[in-house]
């Protein structure tokens, strides 16, 4: 039987891949697709889940202790249709604005 949601032990892992992709990340900070891609690379997620099975993925950037940036990324998941994500990132990281290089 396959679940339909992502339990709390998916939700801690995950979240402990989150802080360490931001941690990597600094002042890029990451997306949710980041989560995922990653997660897809495991083998924890399949990459065909849709609906309720991802719609407790945001709890994961709070359980990683990340905040909202108030910055947006195109998702690089396919399955996302491009559309916009919000950027999260390590406390220390979210005062400081992303700068582009000239």
């Amino acid at each position: 039987m396959q679940r339909d949601f992502v339990v709390s032990r998916d939700l801690d892992r995950l979240a402990r891949v989150a802080g360490r992709l931001a941690l990597k990340a600094g002042r890029g900070g990451v997306t949710i697709s980041d989560v995922r891609l990653y997660a897809e690379a495991k083998g924890w997620l399949t990459g065909q889940e849709r609906g309720r099975r991802l719609s407790s993925l945001w709890l994961v950037m709070h359980r990683a202790g990340l905040v909202r940036s108030g910055e947006y990324r195109r998702s690089s998941v396919a399955r996302s249709h491009r559309n916009l994500h919000q950027v999260w990132k390590l406390p220390e990281f979210a005062a400081l604005k992303q700068t582009r290089a000239a």
